[in-house]
């Protein structure tokens, strides 16, 4: 796997090209790492990209027009290594073709491009879906991005968001529970994900902002060109990660693919574009 590492006067931002992977986001003034180092004795991730799909189909099955396919959890692209087409000193774009692998599991030719950049205090990624193919293509896109969560502190780690929220968000077992009522913030623990992650598509916020606890500098997502906003972690004290993830389309739905819900759909030749943002915040003393 190749690293490409992309700086300004305020971060320095690191992308692997194994599954177009955010692998460290460090502000320069207090060589501050934000994102989560992939332990893999905990979890071995970072950011994966999930495309074609975030979430999963029950035993890793579905169909398109009948014919049954087989494609784990939040997708191929995760696990598949990207060309980098372009590097600067504050941006890079990589890309991802689809091939024999990939058609045997989605059959529909497409290619993905990512490109992240640096303006200030912010991380732009924009993600560009286009299809290569001759038939409607099913698809979604969005981000997996694991932030450094430090647990088991005195003062607890929060979400902000922009409005006063009420949300319902589903489980992976398709259960539902709500999680906000009239509220504008939302506290985190480690028992909130004993059974998995929050998936909704309910949020009225642009953005959303991370507060880990004892940090310096909080982080605010803008993701008002996803309505899907996923939250995971793991129920165990070493995971020090809270996964934040916009997407186009969430569920764990089997079946056919085109009625999978949130599905984006995208004519032969077409390309759609989606962007979001991290913009680090110095908190007040």
């Amino acid at each position: 796997m190749r690293e490409i590492e992309i700086r300004n006067n305020y971060l320095i931002a690191k992308i692997g090209s194994f599954g177009a992977e955010l692998t460290s986001l460090i502000v320069i003034q207090d060589s501050m790492e934000l994102i989560w180092q992939a332990n893999k004795e905990v979890w071995g991730r970072s950011s994966p990209t999930p495309f074609p799909i975030m979430g999963g189909f029950p035993n890793d099955e579905y169909t398109v027009s009948g014919k049954p396919f087989h494609m784990q959890k939040n997708g191929f692209a995760r696990t598949m290594t990207f060309a980098i087409t372009s590097q600067s000193e504050t941006s890079c774009t990589l890309e991802l073709r689809s091939n024999a692998e990939t058609l045997r599991q989605y059959p529909f030719p497409f290619l993905v491009q990512i490109s992240f950049c640096l303006e200030g205090l912010m991380l732009k990624i924009d993600f560009s879906v286009e299809n290569t193919g001759a038939k409607v293509m099913p698809y979604s896109i969005g981000a997996h991005t694991a932030f450094i969560w430090p647990r088991n502190r005195t003062i607890r780690s929060f979400l902000q968001f922009e409005k006063m929220e009420n949300i319902t968000a589903f489980r992976p077992n398709n259960s539902l529970k709500n999680i906000l009522v009239n509220q504008d913030r939302l506290w985190v623990d480690s028992a909130m994900f004993e059974n998995g992650a929050y998936s909704s598509n309910q949020y009225q916020s642009e953005w959303i902002e991370w507060h880990p606890a004892e940090s310096s500098w909080s982080l605010r997502l803008w993701r008002e060109q996803f309505p899907y906003l996923t939250l995971w972690s793991m129920n165990q004290a070493d995971a020090e990660f809270l996964c934040i993830e916009p997407s186009v389309a969430a569920g764990n739905k089997g079946g056919e693919l085109l009625e999978r819900p949130g599905m984006r759909l995208i004519e032969p030749a077409e390309r759609q574009k989606y962007t979001c943002c991290y913009q680090v915040i110095r908190n007040d003393n």
